[in-house]
């Protein structure tokens, strides 16, 4: 978090150095990255004051009154030290079984994989109005719907990381106002890793033209955008079991 500080400023200027179509256009970005910092330097404070990163402070205080010679830490690097710590904890732990737990990793890989186009296949049976289109060996996923006097399109991303997992990056594409927006409401769901969650959280636009905020009961927010958040919610049903309903939200009402 501290070394995302850094970063603070190019990003709250960053709407300013960009091309806008209109002063509001212009106005809601900066808003929105203003918001971004403001968030980013709160949850900063939270995690600085926490009980926790007190008792790391205070264990140093300690360290450091019990053995003033620092010549030690010279050896640490600056960054990945932590890494380095818990990989050597893990091959200790792990010792003769990390070959076999390589083999696990291997096969989750694929079966994450293989389960790509089963969603993607189940997804389009349940939403057949929908264009769903495969690129680059279904490492992206393209999808179109309409809803009333706008063209929604979403692109989903799987990029590769470096343990082998897949991450999903999702992006609202277009030059509405509000899908700026959605792209950020989207970043900041919950189980971001989740295909099928994230399709179906996609899906739940279909009312963007009508929805109204969950929390705040508005169709539009100060800056004339309406809901650009889509969050899950269970509700028991008169069987006694539970359904899954999406509720809108705008970005500032999250």
């Amino acid at each position: 978090q501290l070394d995302e500080l850094r970063l603070t400023i190019p990003r709250i200027i960053q709407p300013l150095r960009t091309s806008h179509s209109t002063p509001a256009a212009l106005y809601q970005d900066f808003r929105q990255s203003a918001l971004g910092a403001t968030n980013g330097l709160k949850k900063f404070r939270l995690a600085w004051d926490s009980e926790e990163t007190q008792n790391i402070f205070e264990h140093t205080k300690d360290s450091q009154r019990a053995n003033m010679d620092l010549s030690a830490s010279a050896g640490v690097s600056m960054y990945g030290w932590v890494d380095t710590v818990e990989n050597e904890q893990k091959a200790n732990s792990i010792g003769s079984n990390s070959i076999e737990l390589e083999k696990e990793d291997r096969v989750a890989v694929l079966d994450e994989n293989e389960n790509v186009a089963a969603i993607v296949d189940a997804f389009k049976k349940e939403h057949p109005k929908y264009r769903i289109t495969l690129e680059a060996e279904d490492q992206i996923i393209n999808i179109f719907f309409k809803v009333p006097t706008l063209l929604m399109t979403f692109r989903i991303i799987r990029k590769k990381e470096s343990n082998g997992r897949y991450k999903l990056d999702a992006e609202c594409m277009g030059k509405s106002n509000l899908f700026p927006s959605i792209t950020r409401c989207l970043a900041s769901r919950p189980r971001a890793n989740d295909l099928k969650f994230l399709l179906d959280m996609i899906a739940a636009y279909t009312d963007s033209r009508r929805a109204i905020c969950a929390k705040c009961n508005k169709l539009l927010d100060g800056s004339a955008l309406t809901p650009a958040a889509r969050r899950s919610k269970q509700v028991e049903n008169s069987n006694g079991s539970n359904d899954t309903i999406w509720e809108a939200f705008h970005e500032g009402c999250l």
